[in-house]
């Protein structure tokens, strides 16, 4: 996503996701977003904006796609990722990036191929809406890593 050249780049992760990992310590995330900053300064390329899909479903249709995928069990008779844990990294993703759930898409009664399309369709044909992710990480930096 530091590319100069043109065409098009899809990723499942956004530059600030690694935030969300932070379990909330805005120490940790202020420490993150600094380094985040100077990598791209010593990389000497932009932070790239871009479209961003924001793509969320229901608990239950979490606990289906995960049944369905056949999820290990580990530990303690935990998940490796169980929905509620994936429904609480949305509320974090949410909180930095800056988002509403209006800025979101659900997915909960859609099958991939069909968010697939839509996403494309938005791409091909729909507003280009860039996400200015150089301008929400300098703001996490001033406000101390909180969200």
């Amino acid at each position: 996503m530091i590319r100069t050249n043109s065409g098009i780049r899809i990723t499942d992760r956004a530059y600030l996701d690694l935030f969300a990992f932070s379990k909330g310590d805005p120490f940790e995330i202020e420490r993150k977003a600094i380094e985040l900053e100077k990598r791209f300064d010593a990389w000497g390329k932009p932070m790239e904006g871009g479209h961003m899909f924001f793509l969320r479903a229901s608990r239950e249709a979490l606990k289906e796609r995960l049944a369905r995928r056949g999820t290990i069990k580990v530990g303690s008779g935990k998940y490796r990722f169980d929905a509620k844990a994936l429904i609480q990294q949305e509320t974090e993703l949410l909180k930095i990036y800056n988002l509403n759930r209006s800025d979101t898409t659900d997915t909960t009664d859609s099958t991939a191929g069909e968010t697939a399309r839509a996403i494309a369709k938005t791409i091909l044909l729909g507003d280009y809406k860039p996400f200015d992710f150089l301008a929400r990480l300098q703001q996490i930096i001033q406000m101390g890593g909180a969200l």
